[in-house]
């Protein structure tokens, strides 16, 4: 939710007024939760450390559940070290074959926050989850057993009014839980963030699955103010119970001096295992904490990591990295960093050629976190594929469709495909890893996710 819009600030700020907005729906008769249904614990990572890193003697890209591997991608380097290769087949268009399938259900909407369906088995079959409204899509929690969403706030006159938000989640067993977010009380907690808010504010779910029991949202305001400010407060929601999670953010000592997302980007991110959390500093720059020990890990000043228009964070599945960018518009402020949990610093603009002189984003971890992807969102442009393992870029692969307001990249559980949409065409795209094939496969769809185990047609 993650949102997600994350290219020029001009265009930011354009499509942040239509899809950040909060939607929340009519009540519906909630059914009963399955007994047989397991909901995942809160539990945070008893001895805070590096998750154990992938082996040497697995490097392909393309992990099966049954974690058997294909081969590794070989691609020929160029002459020069400073060049990233290029993908293989160099992102060529080919047609969709007679038999072709997919592993799980892909998640999509159409026409840019409207309904809920997926698509996915061989051969392909369509189900449809809600056909009738507009929605706010978290994804899937990241064991792929529940698909969370919020259907959308009915308004009157045009008029954006605070409603009482609901959250909906479906189980890959076909159960539904629908809880209602309360945001009673929250005004005084934004105001205490935001010193130039007044008016008349609402608040929107922005976010995505921080592991497989909390839910990260950004809750956002706006103001009545020259210029439509926007700001936003995050919030941890545990969707199984209803409750907000506080204590991860309250134990920081600066909670209410962290720089607002004013164009809605993520401005505060918690690992899985919740043992760290990385946000930036009230005079700029990063601050990261270890939340289970109530420690300072390190800080990184505005003149190392700058960001006038916002900042992106990303933690890996594992918690051993996350991955920090900025939106500076000048080439010499530009900063993609990988952070290991103990604040060690990879850049990964520096040494890398062209890549530097471009605008990132939409990134996104494989499965086993030990891939990173992301995109040239200014123009018509490339994906790069980075190996965290061996700190190095597999590849560049030109896309079919332009990246220039690219949504998310979206990995398939076995790894093999990567599902994206380009605006303003919105056609979802899948990337073959190995290949640097690219297959269209739907028209007017925008993908949100992907489960292996999640049904097709639910219910």
């Amino acid at each position: 939710m993650v949102t997600r819009l994350k290219w020029l600030i001009c265009l930011i700020i354009a499509v942040l007024a239509v899809g950040c907005n909060f939607h929340g729906g009519r009540p519906t008769r909630t059914q009963e939760v399955s007994p047989t249904v397991t909901i995942p614990q809160i539990r945070p990572s008893a001895t805070p450390g590096a998750p154990q890193q992938p082996s040497p003697t697995q490097p392909n890209i393309m992990a099966t559940p049954s974690s058997t591997y294909a081969p590794v991608i070989t691609v020929t380097p160029t002459s020069t070290a400073m060049e990233i290769p290029v993908c293989p087949a160099q992102g060529q268009l080919i047609s969709q074959p007679a038999d072709f399938g997919i592993p799980g259900a892909l998640a999509y909407q159409q026409s840019m926050y409207f309904g809920l369906f997926t698509i996915g088995g061989q051969p392909l079959q369509q189900g449809v989850i809600n056909a009738e409204q507009s929605v706010v899509v978290y994804g899937f929690s990241p064991d792929g057993r529940w698909l969370a969403y919020a259907p959308e706030i009915p308004r009157a006159e045009d008029k954006i009014e605070f409603g009482t938000p609901k959250m909906v989640l479906l189980s890959a067993t076909r159960t539904r839980i629908e809880q209602v977010i309360n945001v009673n009380g929250l005004e005084e907690e934004l105001q205490a963030r935001c010193c130039c808010c007044q008016g008349d504010e609402f608040f929107d779910s922005a976010g995505e699955w921080i592991n497989d029991r909390l839910i990260y949202l950004r809750l956002g305001a706006t103001a009545e103010l020259d210029g439509g400010m926007v700001s936003t407060l995050p919030k941890v929601f545990d969707p199984f119970t209803g409750n907000w999670q506080d204590q991860w953010f309250n134990s920081l000592p600066d909670l209410y001096t962290i720089t607002i997302a004013y164009v809605g980007l993520e401005s505060i991110k918690l690992s899985p295992d919740l043992t760290r959390v990385l946000y930036p500093a009230q005079s700029g720059g990063l601050i990261l904490r270890d939340v289970t020990q109530a420690e300072m890990i390190r800080t990184w000043s505005r003149l190392d990591f700058p960001a006038p228009w916002g900042e992106y964070i990303e933690w890996s599945p594992d918690s051993a990295y996350v991955v920090a960018a900025n939106f500076g518009m000048e080439l010499r402020d530009r900063r993609v960093w990988l952070i290991e949990r103990d604040g060690d610093v990879t850049d990964l603009l520096k040494g890398s050629g062209s890549v530097g002189e471009v605008l990132v984003g939409g990134f996104s971890w494989s499965p086993d976190s030990r891939y990173l992807i992301f995109a040239d969102e200014v123009a018509d442009g490339n994906l790069y594929l980075y190996d965290v393992l061996t700190r190095q870029y597999v590849y560049q692969c030109p896309l079919p469709g332009s990246t220039q307001g690219m949504l998310e990249f979206f990995w398939s559980p076995d790894q093999q495909w990567i599902a994206y949409s380009d605006l303003p065409d919105g056609s979802l795209h899948l990337l073959n890893v190995q290949t640097g094939e690219v297959i269209r496969l739907l028209d007017g769809a925008y993908p949100v996710g992907w489960s292996e185990t999640f049904p097709v047609e639910w219910p």
